[in-house]
């Protein structure tokens, strides 16, 4: 009895096969067998089997040289019609669950179960995958019921990447053949007995073979019908350890040598094949007088064929025979395309020439220039093309970096920044520019040159941000379609501004003899263009505590700015004020200039004696005052002259302030020196009075 498994890998078929050869005895012979694998690959099949009564034996497995690849199946069947259960069988002190083996090809009476190794027996398959290449792997095997376990087979399909392409085919029967011979037949791919490495050869597999003469079977093949013999004593001697019962297997494979056609189940039937031939029909047939051989399995291992190619004959069925860029990229992908009938096994590839080869294979058929390709499939088993190909056009329209994308910009409203009374649109930016492009601003949309703004300040409305790729002279979008719109509004400003008046001063006093402040000799440095200084009880600055006129009493008050024609101050609401305290200091308004009299000298007037100095009068008598006369500098109360008569001498004319009690100048220092001189006066007996003449 015999279980395949099968696994695809990369362009790698890997086949494992697992033989248990039967001990029964048959009424009924059937002439039943299937094929179960026939794959071309490079690679190699090795077998091995072996049975032993007590139940615990070694089976070897030999791994060729250069072989990458293991999976590995094994089965065993009963020589009654007893199940022994899924836990029966060890590997290398493992045990491996089995599963019933259920076909529509067996049908005599026993139990078959079988074990997929490569996924249940993890320390098999790390010892088969560790084993250096070319050595022998020893597996130790151990039966439940040895007595009804009649022994387990082995039959592997390497992955050898080094051989010729071969063609391996698997056919299994699990019967017995009676006077019926069990034959079948089995396609291949095309042999060439040329190439360097050729060979073929047929391996079988006979359950109940014990060696004694007479019980064998005949092997014959042909191209159409099997009439050569190739061997008369198929199943010779079993593989078990000995020919009693419970180590009844054979099976060609390690140790058996295909030129010893008379003794082993493994021979050459290279002789017997043709170049190009395609078929071989066989056929097994049990010669004992009981008839009681069970024909368990036959193999065919190949080397040396012509490959099939997947990829056939038939042109690629293509979605489109042209295509071109989608900008902004400035190449074509051609991967885009698609094949309606493609190949089992194949993929679709590309060339820059007809026929396809891998010389003219296009390396990256995402991004290619425009020109003419050719699409094929491939078969990577095979490594090959198919025979013809189908034409694409591949053309380049020169894109515009704008791209098709509207900017997605950091703001879609703006407004001026006072003192600005424009906006500037430049403060916009976009999160999405595309390389190579700028971002522009419009009147209109779509976006062309004569909409576009030119410089940074613009009045209230709506404009439209695009990109604008210089190099080719375009804009986003479909002819400058792809805009965002901005509202740009405009709100009055306040001249005035928000910084507070830098003045030239924070504190100020009176000039005597004025008694006020004049808050207006006071300026400020930042006078902001439009605006004037004004001044205030309080702050905020307001219209209501504006000070108006020039002169202020002593106390503390506010510079603002002000722009009269917004009718706003400085600051939020007025509120950017700069303090000033002002001071007033009593006044003497004698002042400080000395007195411009209308005579610096005076003598007296007959008969006077005496010269009377309030005949001198000042020009420049300050309000308030009255002019003083004092017998010596600075005018003093104490020095001061009552009266009006004095006598010569010198005396000094002072502005006097009763209301401060004060004297012009400093401490009376601001006086004006006035000689007085007195002239002798000369008595005149005849009087003043005019004669009273009397008439005779």
């Amino acid at each position: 009895m015999i279980h395949i498994y099968k696994k695809f890998q990369t362009n790698t078929i890997v086949l494992c096969f697992s033989i248990l050869l039967l001990t029964l005895y048959s009424t009924t012979g059937y002439a039943q067998i299937n094929t179960v694998l026939n794959t071309q690959i490079r690679g190699e099949i090795t077998a091995a089997a072996k049975g032993d009564p007590l139940g615990t034996y070694n089976i070897v497995v030999n791994k060729p040289a250069g072989a990458t690849t293991i999976n590995t199946i094994f089965v065993y069947n009963t020589a009654f019609n007893v199940d022994y259960g899924a836990n029966s069988i060890t590997l290398n002190g493992v045990t491996t669950p089995l599963n019933t083996l259920t076909s529509a090809f067996i049908t005599l009476d026993y139990y078959c179960r079988y074990s997929d190794v490569t996924n249940s027996s993890t320390a098999l398959v790390n010892t088969l995958n560790a084993a250096a290449a070319g050595s022998n792997t020893t597996i130790a095997v151990t039966e439940s019921n040895y007595g009804g376990i009649d022994g387990v087979g082995i039959l592997v399909l390497w992955n050898i990447p080094t051989n010729p392409m071969g063609t391996f085919v698997i056919q299994l029967g699990c019967l017995a053949t009676g006077p019926i011979a069990a034959s079948s037949s089995f396609a291949i791919s095309p042999i060439d007995k040329t190439i360097p490495g050729f060979k073929a050869t047929i391996g079988c597999g006979i359950g109940f073979s014990i060696g004694i003469l007479g019980q064998s079977s005949v092997l014959r093949i042909g191209a159409a019908s099997p009439t050569t013999i190739v061997s008369s004593n198929v199943g010779g001697f079993d593989d078990g350890s000995n020919s009693a019962n419970g180590g009844l297997i054979t099976l060609g494979g390690t140790g058996d040598s295909p030129t010893v056609n008379d003794t082993d189940e493994l021979f050459d039937v290279a002789p017997f094949l043709s170049n190009g031939q395609t078929q071989i029909s066989y056929s097994l047939l049990d010669v004992n007088s009981s008839y009681d051989d069970a024909i368990n399995v036959l193999y065919f291992s190949g080397s040396g064929v012509l490959p099939v190619c997947n990829a056939g004959t038939t042109a690629p069925t293509l979605s489109s025979t042209t295509a071109s860029n989608v900008c902004p990229t400035s190449t074509v992908n051609l991967t885009t395309i698609t094949a309606s009938n493609t190949p089992a096994s194949t993929t679709l590839t590309w060339h820059t020439g007809t026929p396809a080869t891998s010389a003219n294979k296009v390396a990256t058929p995402t991004a290619v220039a425009a020109g003419t390709y050719y699409a094929a499939f491939f078969d990577a088993t095979g490594d090959c093309y198919s025979s013809t190909t189908t034409t694409v056009t591949a053309t380049v329209s020169a894109c515009c970096n704008a791209g098709s994308a509207s900017p997605s910009l950091s703001a879609t409203t703006i407004s001026n920044v006072c003192p600005a009374t424009t906006v500037n649109l430049t403060s916009i930016t976009a999160s999405n520019l595309p390389a190579g492009t700028t971002l522009t601003w419009h009147t209109g949309t779509p976006a062309t040159t004569a909409n576009k703004i030119t410089g940074t300040a613009v009045a209230a409305g709506t404009y439209y941000a695009a990109f604008f790729d210089a190099t080719n002279n375009c804009y986003s979008g479909t002819s400058g379609s792809a805009t965002t719109a901005v509202t740009a509004t405009v709100s009055a400003c306040c001249n005035a501004g928000t910084a507070v008046p830098s003045l030239s001063a924070t504190t100020i006093s009176n000039v005597c003899p004025a008694t006020t402040v004049n808050l207006t000799s006071i300026t400020a440095s930042n006078l902001p263009a439009g605006t004037t200084l004004t001044w205030h009880t309080g702050t905020p600055a307001t219209t209501a505590n504006k000070i108006t006129g020039t002169a202020v009493a002593a106390g503390t008050y506010y510079a603002a700015f002000f722009d009269a024609t917004n009718n706003c101050y400085s600051g939020t609401a007025g509120s950017a004020t700069t303090a000033v305290t002002a001071t007033v200091s009593a006044c003497c308004n004698a002042g400080t200039a000395v007195p411009s009299l209308s005579a610096t000298t005076i003598s007296n007037v007959c008969p006077a004696t005496t010269v009377n100095l309030t005949s001198i009068t000042a020009s420049n008598l300050p309000a308030g005052t009255t002019l003083t006369w004092h017998t010596g500098t600075p005018a003093t109360t104490a020095n001061k002259i009552t009266g009006t008569a004095v006598a010569a001498g010198t005396y000094y004319a002072a502005f006097f302030d009763a209301t401060n009690n004060c004297y012009s100048g400093t401490a009376g220092a601001g006086t004006t020196a006035v000689t007085a001189t007195v002239n002798t006066c000369v008595t005149c007996n005849a009087g003043t009075v005019a004669p009273v003449l009397i008439k005779n």
